[in-house]
């Protein structure tokens, strides 16, 4: 009997590995007719080699007119990488037709060969598109494309194996050593498994603003909002895992996406995507830089991406005042203390019911509770620790506790009464 129901799960497995290619296949199929002839002259140059790429795709768009600086350090951090499977990193150089024949553009070509030629035992690719009007989520449309066109075109999927998609950015500061080997186990493990499925889920890094000496007002700032994304969950743009049979899953990436293209586009999964532990990056904060002051924390708007961004060239950005930067840290206490106190409650019950020996009685409600709070002042004095020394506001700590609170009473009022 084991042995028949052995069978019939290899069976299912084989089955949902042939779907898997199936849906990467018809995706491409349907892709308009506009859309195939980039997706295949994309193709064709990162296949100009003669070699495929590897399952593991690094995809990285690169303004070419703007970008030149930040290549040969982000090429250093993938070259580190270590004790992991192959893996290609590919640059989508990209610019304004108004840009063409700019010598910026000749300079981040010569910075891609330099890189190619200062690490040639990394796989490195690129290629290189003119736009009337570059719009983000266009780009990397494009760009994931032609990526999953060239696996198709060299059989890299004909038998079910997933092409890992990563999402980063040029201005890539820090990479831990064993990022794409920690991504690379973590799909492998998923599909050494017993029961599968044809779709895999996208994964998040843990991903953080690296600390700028010149604006460490700035940096603390940034650092706050950074801590609390990490702890309830959110994902950072920067660094989302996507395979491809996930993204032909979806129909790819929004070409109209000014911003949050890839984010909104995971969020229309069923599947939530969740960080991928040992995936630790940090990311440029230029962004913060040129538009905490006037916007806070909220710089990802539609008018914050453009063709010909400042950030991405202008360096003498004054740091924040010390008022401003309690004003905007003050703004989000409320939100977050309730974040950081539902997640609380959620942790604690999934702990306390993970250490709870196989045939025991499920807890009462006073012992939930109790779980509750133990869990929940450990989050409050971690929390409040960062306000007051990196911060380094006690008065910022003090109103968040008094906010954590509340909302922890409040949460548990919630619970009692469902």
């Amino acid at each position: 009997m084991a042995g028949q129901f052995n069978v019939a799960i290899e069976s299912q497995r084989q089955d949902n590995f042939v779907e898997r290619t199936l849906i990467m296949d018809h995706y491409l199929a349907d892709l308009p007719e506009g859309d195939l002839d980039q997706a295949s002259a994309m193709a064709e140059s990162l296949l100009s080699s003669g070699k495929p790429l590897a399952n593991t795709v690094v995809i990285i768009p690169v303004a070419a007119h703007q970008e030149a600086a930040n290549v040969a350090h982000t090429i250093d951090e993938y070259a580190k990488q270590q004790d992991c499977e192959p893996f290609t990193v590919v640059l989508g150089l990209n610019a304004p037709w108004d840009q063409n024949g700019n010598e910026a553009i000749a300079a981040t070509e010569g910075a891609v060969n330099n890189a190619m030629a200062a690490h040639p035992n990394l796989d490195i690719r690129f290629t290189s598109v003119f736009y009337d009007e570059p719009v983000i989520g266009e780009i990397r449309r494009d760009l994931w494309n032609g990526v999953l066109l060239a696996s198709q075109r060299t059989g890299n999927y004909d038998d079910g194996t997933e092409i890992i998609g990563i999402n980063h950015d040029i201005d890539l500061i820090r990479l831990s050593p064993n990022y794409v080997k920690k991504v690379q186990q973590a799909y492998g493990r998923r599909d050494r498994r017993h029961i599968i499925t044809p779709v895999s889920p996208s994964r998040g890094s843990l991903t953080k603003h690296a600390y700028s000496a010149e604006h460490p007002i700035i940096s603390r700032t940034v650092f706050w909002n950074d801590y609390c994304c990490r702890r309830t969950g959110v994902v950072f743009e920067a660094g989302i895992i996507v395979p491809m049979s996930m993204y032909a899953q979806h129909g790819g990436f929004d070409p109209s996406a000014k911003t949050h293209e890839v984010a909104g586009y995971t969020d229309r999964s069923p599947q939530r995507t969740r960080l991928l532990p040992g995936t630790h990056m940090e990311t440029s904060l230029r962004r913060y830089v040129a538009r905490i002051d006037a916007h806070g924390y909220r710089i990802w708007s539609t008018d914050s991406f453009t063709a010909n961004d400042e950030c991405r060239q202008r360096q003498n950005y004054p740091d924040i005042t010390r008022n401003r930067q309690a004003e905007i840290v003050r703004s989000t206490l409320p939100y977050y203390a309730g974040s950081l106190a539902s997640k609380a409650l959620r942790q604690s019950r999934d702990d306390y019911l993970v250490s709870l020996p196989f045939d025991a009685p499920l807890p009462s409600a006073n012992e939930l509770a109790i779980a509750y709070f133990v869990k929940a002042i450990k989050i409050k004095n971690q929390a409040s620790g960062i306000l007051s020394r990196v911060v380094q506001s006690e008065a910022l700590a003090e109103d968040f506790c008094r906010l954590f609170a509340d909302a922890v009473e409040q949460s548990i009022e919630i619970k009692i009464a469902s």
